[in-house]
């Protein structure tokens, strides 16, 4: 198998009682491209994600035979980071989740994720804008 993004090529041939394979060269289809992509992740929805003053919680989607996500996230005004490996496995599934500490209150915090396999990523998802919280947390 290739690299997510790349393309595997394949002919096909119908085998019947009536075709000799060696003799008939217009048996075989014409040549076939599929491009090998995994699926991009999302995020489960802007509602979903933990906010509090100083943290954002973030989890999404599962994407089927990953190993591991990346996430790209601003580091708070410090200059784009990437995290690899964020995940869980449960029950066969790789669920994503990645908790964000340490922040500063009321400031904007920029995400997006791509999935990992071991044939490469899947594209960036759109990107996830939220703003922690104003107040302290409740008691």
């Amino acid at each position: 198998m290739k690299k997510n993004g790349q393309n595997l090529c394949f002919k096909v041939l119908g085998i019947s009682n009536y075709i000799n394979v060696t003799e008939d060269k217009e048996a075989w289809s014409d040549l076939i491209n599929v491009e090998m992509k995994l699926p991009t992740p999302a995020f489960v929805s802007e509602d979903s994600v933990k906010v509090t003053n100083r943290t954002i919680d973030l989890t999404w989607e599962a994407v089927a035979n990953t190993i591991g996500y990346e996430l790209e996230f601003d580091g708070s005004n410090q200059g784009i980071k990437v995290t690899t490996d964020l995940y869980e496995k449960v029950d066969d599934t790789t669920v994503g989740k990645f908790l964000h500490e340490d922040l500063v209150p009321d400031t904007n915090h920029y995400y997006r994720i791509r999935a990992k396999s071991e044939y490469g990523y899947s594209d960036w998802s759109d990107m996830l804008s939220i703003t922690t919280k104003n107040e302290p947390p409740a008691k």
